[in-house]
């Protein structure tokens, strides 16, 4: 197909920004950010102190090997972990790190999460 004597795959090359590395990993941060604000698509509850924080199971795993293996060895739609023994400030924090890619967590981790989440 053409337009105006240019192919269309060119028109679209012009079209289309090139993109760095940079620009799409902040554009999926920002896009993890407004997930973590939106709780339409949670399936995870993570339940500590009378709290309940809802996550989703892909982030977690893709932040936690604890998470990815317990997510895989105990399949369910929208599965309640009880995090006994930790405070929930500690899993707020967590969350928000795993969610915007970064930024400070904790200096070492708090009483029941190991050093591998």
């Amino acid at each position: 197909m053409e337009f105006c004597g240019t192919k269309s795959s060119e028109m679209w090359m012009s079209v289309v920004p090139q993109l760095s590395d940079s620009i799409a990993n902040a554009n999926i941060t920002s896009q993890f950010e407004t997930l973590r604000d939106d709780e339409d698509f949670t399936d995870v509850t993570i339940a500590c102190e009378g709290q309940r924080l809802q996550a989703h199971k892909v982030v977690l795993s893709a932040c936690s090997p604890f998470f990815k293996e317990l997510f895989k060895t105990n399949p369910c739609s929208h599965p309640i972990i009880f995090m006994r023994g930790v405070e929930a400030r500690h899993i707020v924090a967590l969350l928000e790190f795993m969610y915007a890619g970064g930024g400070e967590c904790c200096s070492s981790p708090p009483l029941g999460i190991s050093q591998d989440c």
